[in-house]
């Protein structure tokens, strides 16, 4: 009797098994930079997860290379892309990991910090599906948050990077305050951006105005003037960035006064029935140099909810209400967007996802909600790659395919600047030069 012992190495995921050395990539078709174009046969060499070499226009050796997949010799492993368009790693600047969207069943109230932990696992295996290379977690109780990202950059998780903010900042009765961090004046504003410092938070999250959380409202700025200028002056002294959620336009003026580095959803709200688009605020916004991140996708996808439920009967008149609101928050994002893009303001792809109906795989939907509303397919893509590099603090690391950065990168099936549904037909990934998919 033989026994059929497999190698180790079958058992261990890709994420944890050794880096190669060296990783060669050949690509028969290739966008190394969205501002470049497509360019034909790309070999990119790749050392401990860096991009060293890039070559464009190169022959490739024919044989048995030239099928899609790995090809290990000692310290190197080639990868021959026949098929499909390879572009940077997609990068999603606001998702909240911790929750399941609830086109998966549930929100965060039921689940305890072991399930919520559960649910990130299982996101960050779907953001990998999706063609995710790096999530930026915008908020989660405690360090949750934190552990998830440590977790990722250890191997015990497979998934793309994470960048976190651990629990926001959030007046007492304000937005997520269930599980934020309540302050209430400066030096508790400045003591909170310390402890996020010592707790391993990659950035600060600051809710600007209410929300969605019972007793806030959305047009309503709640966080004051001098202390968010405390939150950012503290946040930059420690090398942190300041990200803010603001659904009102004097939130967002206030966050421009401060100096905050990303401005997330800009929502234009006045009251639940009425939203104002300033022009002049607009204009500040785009001379301002601040990302904006619309997460478009956040909106959409629970207006189209409750319209079908409304179709269907289910929305009672003392619902109606909400539903007349969710229509008013759909046309002042877009109409918003849209104006945010004449105006040439720095936009960067995220799509709130985790929240509401909206479950992380489906970067896909905001880029066609982007393109719908003003973007060209080079500014989606620039948005969701090399903008959302910068805007996430990655700039020279990420966002291109190029020497020096890391070599994070996803095969499409179609060309993205021709074909603005390819993101939906993702082919492999590759994070750190380490093929996960």
């Amino acid at each position: 009797m033989s026994i059929d012992f497999k190698s180790p190495t079958e058992f261990v995921p890709p994420s944890m098994r050794p880096r190669p050395r060296q990783v060669v990539i050949e690509a028969a078709r290739a966008i190394l930079d969205p501002e470049e174009g497509a360019v034909d046969n790309a070999r990119l060499t790749i050392e401990d997860g860096v991009l060293v070499r890039v070559e464009t226009g190169v022959s490739f050796d024919q044989g048995p290379e030239s099928r899609q997949q790995g090809q290990e010799e000692g310290q190197e492993e080639r990868y021959r892309l026949d098929d499909g368009y390879l572009i940077p790693g997609l990068i999603e600047a606001h998702c909240h990991l911790i929750y399941p969207g609830q086109a998966r069943g549930g929100n965060l109230p039921q689940f305890s910090r072991e399930e919520q932990l559960l649910v990130a696992a299982d996101n960050l295996r779907l953001a990998l599906d999706s063609g995710l290379t790096l999530v930026q977690d915008c908020g989660a109780p405690d360090t949750l948050g934190q552990s998830v990202a440590k977790m990722v950059k250890d191997g015990w998780i497979e998934g793309p990077r994470v960048l976190a903010s651990g629990a926001p900042l959030t007046v007492t009765g304000g937005h997520c305050n269930q599980w934020g961090m309540e302050v209430d004046t400066v030096p508790e504003a400045v003591r909170a951006v310390r402890w996020l410092k010592k707790s391993g938070a990659d950035f600060v999250k600051v809710m600007a105005s209410g929300g969605g959380t019972p007793g806030t409202e959305p047009h309503e700025a709640y966080f004051p003037q001098d202390m968010l200028e405390a939150v950012v002056e503290e946040a930059h002294l420690w090398g942190l960035r300041v990200v803010a959620h603001t659904t009102t336009p004097e939130s967002t003026r206030r966050c421009l006064e401060a100096g905050v580095d990303s401005l997330d959803h800009v929502e234009f709200l006045t009251s639940r029935t009425s939203y104002e688009i300033d022009p002049r605020l607009i204009e500040r916004i785009a001379e301002s140099g601040s990302f904006v991140c619309p997460t478009l996708t956040a909106s959409w996808r629970g207006t189209v909810e409750m319209i079908e439920e409304d179709r269907a009967g289910l929305v009672g008149p003392d619902q109606q209400w909400r539903l007349d609101f969710r229509r008013l928050l759909v046309s002042q994002s877009m109409e918003g967007f849209e104006a945010l893009v004449r105006a040439g303001a720095r936009i960067a792809a995220g799509t709130d996802a985790g929240t509401g109906q909206n479950p992380i795989d489906d970067i896909a939907l905001e880029l066609q909600l982007m393109a719908k509303y003003g973007m060209s397919r080079k500014q989606v893509l620039t948005s969701v790659t090399k903008l959302a590099a910068e805007a996430v603090g990655m700039k020279g690391s990420l966002g291109v395919l190029k020497p020096g950065h890391l070599a994070d990168c996803v095969l499409l099936q179609a060309n993205p600047l021709e074909d603005i549904k390819a993101y939906e037909q993702v082919k492999a990934v590759f994070v750190g030069g380490r093929k996960l998919r």
